[in-house]
């Protein structure tokens, strides 16, 4: 099938878009043809619900939480749950009335219609004959109750007619139960056939949802990744990636039980219009089910709310709790012998806290059941037996009719019930239609989030490959720049100036947070710079296509990362032009110093460090086994993670912080035969490094070093530093000095004296 896809402008430059329920079918749909588009401000302020907790009770109004403010009584509701003070919105009193309701949140989620209509065309462009059978079968089924019900009413004429006649009409009979027969096996078969194709369309769109939430994902630069609202939105987004499915599932479910609540009134209406006492019954019989719906209690809030914990001595025992049982935390305790300290601290605060202590979800569902009783609701049982009692009365002055009044009022009755539940069901699903929609944009608006870094205009020419070797290198000026991370206040970089000709290996040096790192994300143009230019080539970076710079630089970052990858792929994403080349891989692997411990691994280059997905086992015993070629960690528990009770998951390689980056510096080696790179930039290349493999990779680099330009950013100073021909040594967010080693070490400033503190470690006389 081929892929209907489609983002707006270049991977760099600007960019490119719960819970229903379907018989609980969970997939997300695909997005063909090009999103509308969508500004983050309105995606930041579409009051989009991000919740922490379970999404039932997550706020549906799409306007509401504008101005709240929770300390306002005439406008907020505080009530204290525990250690939790609850505020939330007070809801219009019109709210209370189950018909008023409903047509708000239809109202509210109209806005949203255009985006359900073009997942609609989309998930049936996936699969076409799949799809209109679906929607045949949701069809069908939402018309076989009133079609039941119609004959039910036939079938009880008839028999009101031979009661009364004493003349029973066979044929019509005979009719009657066929019909009967053939709408329960219709019904049958398509809630038989909804069940077999809703899983195989939700599960075809989930996998093509999920290419289009990665494609969406890995387009976006470091900032907009790092941006808060963008985060949000993205994580919601992959956290629920069968949210579009479950979405439009929602709308099928509305216009089903639409369909199937007019269909049963238009029938309800025929029975009451031939019937005098059909009119009675059913009024009877709505007393029951809208004196529920009245009497039950709002359990989700219908605007903004906020949460904020009361109690200190609640928050110090979570946090005992989390340094018991998170991972992280498991050295520090063992090694100090806090498992004593612990225990008792948490007794202590427990003590302190008492039956409150309580997660916020679960406080607010205790309070919820604490006041669900009210005066209606225990009433109930006399609502629901009243129109047997008012027959009971009639049938005194009537006992002749008393079979055909009750097999009248059973038929009404019940049929009155489902109606009502029905119509209790579609309200329900109605309330969350708002969200659904809501979910539905989201899921299309992510691909147009734009980038905070800009591309080149498009007409913008390349980075030239140099023919000349001896000129090979980029140059690099940076003029008056500055520069503060996003979100922040503080500046890192001050009116920082300084220029690298073609071909120089460059050390940039300094005190930890002297901005080495951020420099060289800067050339790289990871982030925009505040103020001052930087130019490469001579260029300004900004006329420099994105994709045209980063093609002519190989990077290797201080705070590096390994894929969740093979180590073969890991090694070959440093170059995906060759990551077939199995030479060029080992070649890489050699350079970087992995070979030898690739070589240890269990299978060696197809080796996974962490596992994406882990094999899954039950039913052991405690402690470790190998199953399969797999070693397994049991522990007792829930189904969950863990496999089950005594069961577990295979575990992850554990390899060393050298290794690691031994790694990551073989994906950088993969480009040392490129022709396209012109720059190579380290970043605490040896941090993780033993001696003796720092010395051989600093050898190894500056045998390759050629005619390229190097930069490399670090605390260890004369591996390099005496080699290099232009050290810049940073100091309070600007070059404080500049030179060669000689040089510097003439000055006797800072760089000196660091430097002699360094290698008066390894002087004999000291």
């Amino acid at each position: 099938m081929e892929s209907q896809l489609r983002f707006r402008g270049p991977p760099s430059g600007p960019p490119p878009g719960p819970p229903p329920d379907m018989n609980k079918t969970d997939t997300p749909t695909p997005p063909p043809g090009p999103p509308p588009s969508i500004s983050l401000d309105k995606l930041a302020s579409s009051s989009l619900p991000f919740p922490s907790g379970p999404q039932p009770d997550t706020p549906t109004s799409p306007t509401s939480g504008q101005g709240f403010d929770p300390t306002n009584s005439a406008t907020s509701k505080h009530i204290n749950l525990g250690v939790w003070d609850y505020y939330e919105e007070k809801a219009p009193r019109l709210n209370r009335v189950p018909l008023v309701k409903i047509y708000r949140r239809m109202t509210q989620g109209l806005s949203g219609a255009p985006f359900a209509w073009r997942l609609m065309k989309d998930v049936v462009r996936l699969a076409p004959v799949l799809v209109w059978f679906y929607l045949a079968c949701i069809g069908l089924n939402a018309v076989m109750p009133a079609v039941s019900l119609y004959y039910s009413s036939r079938m009880f004429q008839v028999i009101k007619d031979a009661v009364e006649k004493r003349n029973v009409d066979s044929s019509l009979l005979i009719q009657i139960a066929v019909a009967r027969g053939v709408s329960a096996f219709v019904q049958r078969a398509c809630s038989y056939g909804m069940q077999r194709l809703a899983p195989i369309i939700s599960l075809r769109v989930r996998g093509y949802f999920a290419e289009y939430i990665l494609q969406a994902h890995a387009r976006l630069d470091v900032p907009t990744f790092d941006d808060n609202e963008v985060r949000s939105l993205l994580e919601t987004v992959a956290s629920d990636r069968s949210g579009a499915w479950e979405a439009l599932s929602e709308s099928f479910n509305i216009g089903s039980i639409f369909l199937e609540l007019i269909t049963q009134a238009l029938v309800l209406f025929g029975i009451i219009m031939e019937s005098n006492d059909s009119l009675l019954l059913v009024t009877l019989s709505l007393i029951g089910p809208i004196a529920s719906w009245w009497s039950r209690p709002i359990r989700r809030p219908e605007g903004a709310w906020i949460a904020k914990v009361n109690n200190e001595n609640y928050v110090r025992m979570m946090g005992l709790k989390k340094v018991a049982t998170d991972r992280s935390h498991r050295k520090e305790l063992v090694a100090g012998n806090l498992q004593e300290y612990i225990s008792q601290q948490y007794h202590a605060a427990r003590a302190q806290v008492g039956d409150s202590a309580q997660e916020f979800w679960e406080a607010r569902r205790y309070h919820q059941t604490k006041n669900a009783g009210n005066p209606i609701a225990l009433a109930m049982p006399l609502f629901r037996d009243l129109p047997q009692i008012i027959f009971a009365l009639r049938a005194i002055h009537t006992p002749a009719s008393i079979p055909l009044s009750l097999a009248q009022l059973d038929l009404v009755q019940r049929n009155v019930t489902a109606f009502s539940q029905q119509l209790e069901n579609f309200s329900h699903i109605v309330e969350g239609i708002s969200y659904s929609f809501q979910t539905i944009e989201s899921l299309y608006s992510i691909i147009d989030i734009p980038n905070h870094i800009p591309d080149a205009p498009p007409d913008a020419l390349p980075l030239a490959l140099v023919q000349d070797q001896k000129v090979k290198g980029l140059g690099i000026e940076f003029r008056n720049v500055s520069f503060k991370y996003p979100g922040t206040s503080k500046y890192v970089i001050k009116n920082m100036s300084f220029t690298v000709k073609p071909g120089q290996l460059c050390v940039i040096v300094g005190e930890n947070g002297a901005a080495k790192s951020t420099s060289l994300k800067l050339i790289l143009r990871l982030y925009e710079v505040d103020e001052g230019e930087i130019f490469i080539d001579g260029r300004d970076i900004r006329t420099i296509p994105l994709k045209s710079l980063r093609q002519c630089a190989a990077v290797l970052f201080q705070d590096f990362s390994n894929f969740p990858l093979s180590v073969r792929e890991n090694i070959a994403m440093g170059s995906p032009l060759h990551a077939q080349d199995t030479t060029r891989i080992e070649e890489a692997a050699r350079l970087g110093g992995a070979s030898q411990f690739i070589d240890t691994l269990p299978e060696q280059m197809e080796t996974y460090l962490s596992r994406p997905v882990h094999d899954m086992a039950g039913g052991l015993g405690f402690g470790q086994h190998t199953l399969l070629g797999r070693q397994f960690n049991t522990a007792k528990g829930g189904w969950g993670r863990k496999g089950g009770k005594r069961g577990g998951r295979a575990q992850d390689m554990e390899v060393s912080g050298g290794q690691q980056q031994r790694l990551a510096l073989s994906r950088t080696f993969m480009r040392s035969n490129d022709e396209n790179v012109r720059l190579w930039m380290f970043d605490e290349p040896s941090a993780s490094l033993d001696p003796l493999a720092e010395f051989n990779l600093f050898e190894r680099l500056r045998d390759m070093r050629g005619t390229n330009t190097m930069i490399f950013s670090t605390h260890r100073y004369g591996g390099l530093t005496r080699y290099a021909d232009l050290i810049l040594y940073l100091k309070d967010a600007h070059v404080a000095e500049m030179g060669t080693h000689d040089e510097l070490m003439a000055l006797s400033g800072d760089y000196a004296q660091l430097y002699n503190v360094q290698a008066q470690a390894f002087r004999q006389d000291t």
